[in-house]
């Protein structure tokens, strides 16, 4: 058995315990860091001085130090406003990190209007990229900002607002190069995503809730429909283009995730794993009479991770899972995670634990 320790920014330390023999099958450890209350919505976001973002805070009215920014050397004043609200909740919905600085979208309270903010935290400096009435003249027509349900995600050099308000997906973009240099703008960069697969160009493309927002390993910005299997990126003038069909799998309760460098690559493999891989994880069986995942006859133990890397898919089941002792594995509901320095961090939201996720996968014989 390998003791993992894990510090305050929850990298492995080196322990005195003996060296387990190397694996024969995939395996993840999922290592508890910490834990935040349990909340169905929590967006994690790694962040300048070793600090993890965690949307809401944990605990609403401070921010910074261990009770809202995680973990790390962060504190801040100017933040106060946008996470504590007129009602004593957090007003910051979606953020994501561009080095030093955080982009955010803050909705509405009775005492705020909605916006779009930068900070800059070597400076403890707030900057507003745009205001509620900037934000509703580059919506759909008739679309309200006290019903989005917003995302953000990098893809390369532009940062996307993902707005979903009822059934209307509102696609708004920030160029990342500008974050740093001044006052970075919002654009609205297409009026609709329209279906490039359609002889009609102007057909819309119908975004559904189950579908799921993520950066696939080209950079791009694509959607996934899970129950089906098929994927789209989105194209020039925000048209989806249809990509190789993939397996259709349950429905997630978190995006896809793509893995940096060695992440999730088979060990020892020749020649070296160095291609794209992408991290799924599902809680339950398809509603289908074969299960597209088994690789045999047994049945696999939900909930489960697949890497999806040059060479296959990789399928690690709950048996696989390796947790603290006494963790309920069938009822774990990961729905945030993201990629730090040290690999991935995931949050469940049935226990409200934050974990370091470390997958081994030996090459394939």
């Amino acid at each position: 058995m390998t003791l993992i320790a894990t510090d305050g920014c929850g990298n492995a330390q080196p322990s005195s315990a003996p060296t387990a023999p190397a694996p024969t099958s995939p395996t993840a450890d999922l290592t508890t860091l910490r834990a935040v209350r349990p909340e169905s919505a929590v967006s994690l976001i790694p962040f300048a001085h070793d600090a993890l973002i965690t949307l809401p805070p944990g605990r609403p009215g401070r921010y910074g130090g261990e009770d809202a920014a995680g973990w790390g050397r962060f504190a801040s004043t100017k933040l106060g406003p946008l996470v504590r609200g007129g009602d004593g909740t957090s007003r910051v919905a979606a953020a994501v990190a561009i080095r030093d600085d955080l982009v955010l979208y803050a909705r509405a309270d009775r005492d705020h209007d909605a916006g779009v903010f930068v900070f800059r935290s070597r400076r403890d400096e707030l900057i507003s990229v745009a205001d509620a009435r900037e934000m509703r003249s580059q919506l759909a027509a008739g679309a309200s900002l006290d019903l989005a349900e917003p995302q953000m995600l990098v893809a390369g050099d532009t940062i996307w607002l993902i707005l979903r308000i009822a059934d209307q997906i509102n696609l708004l973009r920030i160029d990342a190069r500008q974050v740093a240099g001044g006052a970075p703008r919002l654009s609205r960069p297409f009026a609709q995503l329209t279906d490039g697969q359609s002889g009609d160009a102007s057909a819309p493309f119908t975004v559904l809730r189950d579908d799921a927002w993520f950066v696939d390993t080209d950079g791009s910005l694509a959607v996934l429909r899970p129950t089906t299997g098929e994927c789209w990126r989105v194209g020039t003038g925000g048209k989806l283009i249809s990509q190789p069909n993939r397996t259709p799998r349950p429905v997630p309760t978190v995006g896809p995730l793509v893995l940096p460098a060695r992440v999730g690559a088979a060990e020892g493999a020749s020649p070296p794993d160095t291609g794209p891989r992408v991290l799924e994880f599902f809680t339950d069986a398809p509603p289908l009479s074969v299960d597209p995942l088994a690789v045999s006859a047994e049945p696999l133990q939900y909930p489960l991770l697949v890497v999806h890397g040059p060479n296959g898919d990789t399928v690690i089941d709950r048996d696989a899972m390796n947790m603290r002792l006494g963790f309920p594995k069938r009822a774990l509901r990961i729905t945030a995670w993201c990629v730090d320095g040290n690999g991935v961090l995931a949050y469940d939201a049935m226990s409200g634990e934050i974990f370091r996720i470390t997958l081994t996968i030996p090459a394939k014989g």
